[in-house]
C-alpha cells in the first residue's frame, strides 16, 4: 500500500490521509466523538476500506458486534467505548494493522475482541467478554502493552490459536477456565500479572512460549501448563 499524509506543521496533527492499494484509493474516514446505540445489526460495519480513524467513539449495540471490520489496511481506535451487548465488542478479519489505544471494549454475550488474520497493536486498553476477553486465530499478530482483561469470562481470558502474541505489562483476571490459552502459537509474555483462573493460569500446546518477570496466582489447577511446546523459556518469575 502507498500512504500519503498531510499534517499540520505546528503540531503534527494528521489533516488528511490518502492510502492506495491496487486499484483502491480512498481518503481516510474520520469518526470522532460519535455515539451509536441500538443498531439493528452492527454499530459500525466496514469492508474494503483503505483506512479508518476513530477517537472518542461510543458504540453500544443490542443485536450483534459493536464494530465489525473487514479487509482494511489501517484502523486507528483511541479513547473509545465499544460494547457489543448481543455479540462481540470488536470483530476484525483481514486487517493489515489496527492501532487500539486507551479504550474499553466489551462483548456482553460473546468476545470483547475477536480477531482473524489481523495485526493488532494495543496500548492501555480494557477488555471484558462473557466468553473470551480476546480471541485471536489464523495468523493474527498481536502486540500488547499495558492492557487489562478484567471482566469475568466463562471460558478463557485470552485464547490464541496459530498466531503470534507479544505482551508487556498485561493483567488478566477472573477467568472461568484458563487465564491465557495458546495453541500452536508464538507467545512472549513480559511482566504478566495473572489472577483467579478456575483451571490453568497459562496453558500452551504446540508453538513456543517465553515468560519473563511475571506473577501467576490463584489458579485452581496449574499455574503454568506446558504441553508439547518447543523450548519453553521461563525466566525470573
Amino acid at each position: 500500500a502507498i500512504s500519503a499524509l498531510v499534517t499540520d506543521s505546528s503540531d503534527g496533527t494528521i489533516l488528511a490521509d490518502q492510502r492506495c492499494s491496487g486499484v483502491r484509493c480512498a481518503p481516510l474516514p474520520y469518526l470522532d466523538q460519535v455515539s451509536i446505540t441500538d443498531a439493528g445489526l452492527y454499530g459500525i460495519h466496514i469492508d474494503h476500506l483503505a483506512s479508518l480513524h476513530t477517537d472518542g467513539l461510543a458504540v453500544t449495540t443490542s443485536s450483534s458486534s459493536a464494530l465489525n471490520l473487514n479487509n482494511t489496511d489501517v484502523v486507528h481506535i483511541s479513547n473509545s467505548s465499544i460494547n457489543g451487548t448481543g455479540g462481540h465488542g470488536l470483530a476484525t478479519t483481514n486487517i493489515d494493522e489496527i492501532n487500539l489505544n486507551a479504550s474499553n471494549i466489551t462483548g456482553a454475550n460473546s468476545y470483547a475482541l475477536y480477531s482473524i488474520n489481523s495485526t493488532l497493536i494495543s496500548n492501555g486498553n480494557s477488555f471484558g467478554g462473557s466468553q473470551y476477553g480476546v480471541y485471536a486465530k489464523s495468523a493474527s499478530d498481536w502486540t500488547s502493552t499495558g492492557d487489562t482483561i478484567s471482566s469475568t469470562t466463562s471460558l478463557d481470558g485470552i485464547y490464541i490459536d496459530a498466531s503470534t502474541f507479544t505482551s508487556t505489562g498485561l493483567t488478566v483476571q477472573s477467568s472461568n477456565r484458563d487465564g491465557i490459552s495458546a495453541l500452536n502459537s508464538t507467545v512472549s509474555l513480559d511482566s504478566l500479572t495473572l489472577l483467579s483462573s478456575n483451571r490453568h493460569g497459562l496453558y500452551t500446546s504446540g508453538g513456543t512460549i517465553t515468560l519473563i518477570n511475571s506473577s501467576i496466582s490463584s489458579a485452581l489447577q496449574n499455574a503454568v501448563y506446558i504441553n508439547n511446546t518447543e523450548q519453553p523459556l521461563l525466566v525470573d518469575n
